[in-house]
């Protein structure tokens, strides 16, 4: 048995007792999958169609490729590196693929050869490394050209370089960048390798796919994934997006050696997985934060079940959904269990595409977040292959390149013996700060589950004692020392112009909007000599204008007088007399509250006020 067969055959292995344990069973599937007729059209897998129409949506979006780095130590052979790779696009025909449309339907178009170029950059310092890196991982594909796949090498010294490889996702996956540096290596280091030959090619597989019967596992998707799915209603400090851009980050931790072994010995004493406790953990975590009952997750699998399909550079990974009824009065032993067998049956029926299960379901569309579940749980119980190139060293280098396909996803990964945990989030819901506490929090809830496994939902606790102890002096009469001597709109401009300042039903505005607007009242106030200790009437519905209406006239140095507009109009025309108010701030449908004496702006039809400046007016002193 070669090296190769030795670690599909391991990988198979690894799938089967991923959620059952100590229990194993065999995954690799009897039927075959051959090569298509010789005159059929080189159709697109169910997942690359998927996958082509999201590119579509956003061209300009690199949410979709796979980045891989790796920093190279020692005395490399560039041409034979180029030549090992040339090899490899040969070798498969995905990484030689476009996408093209014809007559209304989406194709493979495989050019024959491809004469790959090794893209080379000299790089002066490790500063201009990461900017460089950066900046080619930022770099989108164009579907209808060949091949999708970039190779820079960058140049620090003789001695040293940096690999920096970028893969679309609808021709590869992560067992196929295991694939990939498997066979570079053997390339890399025997010039003629004897590589296995592929039994199929990709465009094969596609052929098959679409000659499958409509499989009867959708029945249990369309009652697993029934009725009006919920929204993930996560507290974050940014107003949502109207439309995803995918824009993300994310923060890594390792737990403690002592935490993690708990954890594995939880696991096998309640006869699952490391996979499922911490998926249930999770599941409590956004249970906990959100306050919903009803929670989904998604989870990636391999899907590569097939003898044919294992050693093929493709897109084949597919998503599950585990959906779960969460109870506070359960104990989690009893949850774990439900969690265990909500796993397994996903996986069970994990053959069927995700967009079509998608499909079948039709949920609610809305494209300010992803159909289906908004968080997912990346899980791997082995070490990434490390990859090797003769007797060079190489060491993967980890690059944030700022992109996140859903609003949260928790990254798994046994390393030695402790578990290290990436949270990638949406950089346009959550701060930095915020994902840093909750996944804090996920920590803290871990350590609660090891110490008390039989102990309540409700009992499980994601606050550290400081915390805990915090909150109970607060509510016990605690103060805060706030600053005395700072005005309101002063306190107000101090706070993060991302965060979140106030909601109505009109929309969210944050601490920068509402000083944006404000200031361009306060200077169109200023116009119409508002100085200090102006009058100035505040006639609006409870709302975000109220807010803007407020500091403005603050900032513009005058004093506001707040006026009912369901008072009766005598009281009205009297408030307005008596505090001698010549200007009156309203709104549209409340314009009959002015008078002839007094001059109304209206803060939601004023083309004036959108045109002064955004900054802060000068304070009179």
């Amino acid at each position: 048995m070669s090296e190769q067969d030795r670690i599909a055959e391991a990988r198979r292995k690894l799938l089967a007792k991923r959620l059952k344990g100590k229990k194993s069973q065999k995954t690799t599937n009897s039927a075959t999958i051959t090569p298509r007729p010789e005159q059929s059209q080189l159709v697109t897998s169910k997942g690359q169609a998927r996958l082509w129409v999201l590119q579509q949506l956003q061209p300009n979006s690199v949410a979709y490729n796979l980045p891989n780095v790796v920093r190279i130590k020692g005395d490399l052979d560039i041409g034979q590196l180029e030549t090992s790779i040339q090899q490899i696009i040969q070798r498969h025909d995905t990484l030689r693929t476009r996408f093209i449309m014809r007559d209304g339907q989406l194709l493979q178009d495989i050019e024959l050869t491809i004469d790959f170029e090794l893209n080379r950059v000299a790089v002066s310092s490790e500063a201009s490394l990461t900017k460089q890196i950066e900046t080619l991982l930022q770099q989108p594909f164009d579907l209808s050209q060949a091949p999708l796949i970039r190779v820079h090498l960058l140049t620090i010294s003789d001695n040293e370089h940096v690999m920096v490889t970028s893969i679309h996702h609808i021709v590869s996956d992560e067992w196929s960048i295991d694939l990939f540096w498997k066979e570079l290596s053997a390339l890399y280091s025997v010039q003629s390798a004897d590589l296995t030959n592929l039994a199929i090619q990709y465009q094969d597989y596609a052929y098959w796919q679409h000659q499958q019967p409509e499989d009867t596992q959708l029945t249990y998707w369309r009652e697993t994934l029934s009725g009006e799915l919920p929204i993930l209603q996560l507290p974050h400090d940014k107003p949502r997006p109207s439309v995803q851009t995918f824009k993300g980050h994310f923060i890594t931790h390792r737990l403690s050696e002592t935490l993690s072994s708990a954890l594995q010995q939880l696991s096998t004493k309640a006869n699952t997985t490391l996979f499922v406790t911490l998926l249930s953990a999770f599941n409590i975590l956004l249970h906990k934060y959100s306050g919903q009952d009803d929670v989904l997750v998604g989870t990636p699998i391999t899907n590569r079940k097939y003898a044919e399909i294992e050693s093929l550079i493709g897109f084949f990974v597919n998503t599950v959904v585990v959906r779960s009824q969460l109870e506070d009065d359960i104990a989690f032993t009893a949850y774990l269990n439900q969690i265990r067998q909500q796993a397994l049956s996903a996986i069970r029926y994990g053959d069927v595409p995700f967009d079509q299960v998608v499909d079948a379901i039709k949920p609610k569309r809305d494209p300010s977040y992803n159909p289906v579940f908004q968080a997912m749980l990346v899980f791997q119980d082995e070490q990434a292959h490390q990859p090797t190139l003769s007797d060079l060293s190489l060491e993967p280098i980890t690059v944030d390149y700022g992109v996140s396909k859903f609003d949260l996803t928790l990254f798994v990964q046994v390393v030695g013996s402790t578990i290290e945990l990436s949270l990638e989030y949406s950089s346009e819901l959550f701060s930095e700060n915020q994902i840093e506490r909750l996944l804090s929090h996920y920590e803290r809830l871990l350590q609660s589950i090891v110490d008390t496994p039989d102990a309540l939902i409700s009992q499980l606790s994601l606050l550290p004692e400081q915390d805990y102890e915090q909150i109970m002096a607060l509510s016990q009469g605690a103060t805060v020392d706030y600053p005395r001597d700072a005005l309101i709109h002063e306190l107000i401009d101090s706070h993060a112009d991302e965060l979140i300042a106030v909601q109505d039903e009109h929309g969210t505005l944050t601490y920068g909007d509402l000083n944006q607007h404000a200031n361009q009242l306060a200077h169109y106030l200023r116009s119409l000599n508002v100085s200090s200790d102006t009058p100035v009437g505040l006639c609006v519905r409870r709302s975000s204008d109220m807010l803007v209406g407020i500091l403005g006239i603050l900032k513009a140095g005058g004093a506001y007088v707040p006026i009912d507009p369901d008072y009766p109009q005598e009281r009205i025309n009297y408030i307005l007399a008596d505090a001698g108010i010549e200007i009156l701030i309203t709104q549209s449908g409340l314009t009959a509250v002015k008078t002839d004496t007094v001059k109304s702006v209206l803060l939601d039809n004023t083309t004036q006020i959108a045109q002064q400046p955004t900054t802060a007016p000068p304070i009179d002193t």
